[in-house]
């Protein structure tokens, strides 16, 4: 089992196959409750995480290889946490991804790229980018406020070819 936190409220729970295997398959609500606030309970006893008060939603993916996927967030929030704010940027094309990268190092903006099945298909996911990020990424593709769910999909589903500086690595290989 593995915990990620996402944001200020969300955590992204993978169970592996043998794990998911005691997952509750006759479609009791209340039996699946139970197990999903088990994990909970489990990874707070073992790892010491800190889940948000209140309600939560559970968002449940079920992999090919039998393992799964939880998405926990907090319905509700205090508002006395920051919320991270996710950003996307998609481009086509390895010229534009030299291009956009030369621009953004010099910007000193962090983000992570990832590639899907279509080696010409780009996406940048930033959090929180610097004022001009969004006025340099309009210049190459589409750029958009993204949830932290589309965020995590984006990590389960995408390969990531660089992450932390990777403008400025890519530049650097790419320019």
């Amino acid at each position: 089992m593995k915990a990620e936190l996402l944001g200020e409220a969300t955590y992204k729970i993978t169970l592996d196959k043998t794990e998911s295997a005691s997952m509750p398959t006759d479609g009791r609500s209340c039996d699946m409750h139970r197990f999903i606030c088990g994990i909970i309970d489990r990874l707070a006893a073992e790892q010491g995480l800190v889940f948000p008060e209140g309600r939560l939603l559970v968002e449940a993916f079920l992999r090919s290889d039998g393992s799964s996927v939880f998405f926990v967030s907090a319905l509700e929030q205090d508002g006395t946490c920051t919320e991270q704010r996710y950003y996307s940027c998609e481009i086509t094309g390895i010229e534009q991804l030299r291009c956009l990268c030369e621009a953004l190092s010099h910007t000193q903006t962090y983000c992570r790229i990832y590639c899907g099945s279509d080696p010409l298909q780009y996406r940048f996911v930033f959090t929180d980018p610097p004022p001009d990020t969004e006025r340099i990424c309009n210049e190459y593709g589409e750029y958009c406020e993204i949830s932290p769910l589309f965020a995590a999909q984006t990590e389960e589903y995408l390969t990531e070819i660089a992450s932390g500086n990777a403008p400025e690595k890519l530049s650097m290989i790419l320019g």
